[in-house]
């Protein structure tokens, strides 16, 4: 639940800044695949996906895709963080010594790797 929200708040801000042209990556493949219209989403989040499926149309072009949480550890590492903060948080580029190492990571292709316990 807590990621389709997140999705649909998150084009809903790129409808706001104009945005004509979306990129949507996702490490919940319920979601990713539901948004896609390959799988029938749960009845607890229908509403939200169909909603978010109609604010596409807003823009020019969607591309949507499923990764690995390994393969875009910037949005883990946000996503982490969001749960400890109870007030909006905009994070500034290059505030972060943290986030600046696993973007440039992530831009670079290096994904991180499992380790078996």
């Amino acid at each position: 639940m807590a990621e389709a929200l997140a999705l649909h708040k998150g084009i809903q801000e790129a409808i706001k800044l104009n945005i004509k042209d979306i990129y949507i990556e996702g490490d919940n493949l319920l979601v990713i695949n539901s948004l896609k219209g390959i799988w029938t989403p749960p009845w607890k989040l229908q509403n939200i996906i169909q909603d978010s499926r109609t604010l596409l149309q807003h823009f020019h072009s969607t591309h949507i895709k499923h990764i690995f949480r390994e393969a875009n550890r910037a949005a883990d590492w946000i996503a982490n963080v969001g749960h400890l903060i109870v007030e909006p948080l905009c994070i500034p580029p290059n505030s972060s010594p943290n986030l600046d190492n696993i973007v440039q990571s992530d831009s670079l292709g290096f994904t991180l790797v499992r380790r078996g316990t």
